[in-house]
C-alpha cells in the first residue's frame, strides 16, 4: 500500500513540473528555437 502511495505521489510531482515546463516553455520560447 506505502509503494502505491509513493508511486502516485511521484507521479502527480511528474505531470505537475512537466505542466510548469510547458508553461514556462510557451510563456518565454527559447529564441534559438523557431517553430512556426
Amino acid at each position: 500500500m506505502m509503494k502505491m502511495l509513493m508511486q502516485s505521489c511521484a507521479e502527480l510531482i511528474l505531470t505537475e513540473s512537466r505542466k510548469k515546463v510547458l508553461v514556462l516553455m510557451n510563456l518565454d520560447p527559447p529564441s534559438g528555437i523557431d517553430s512556426d
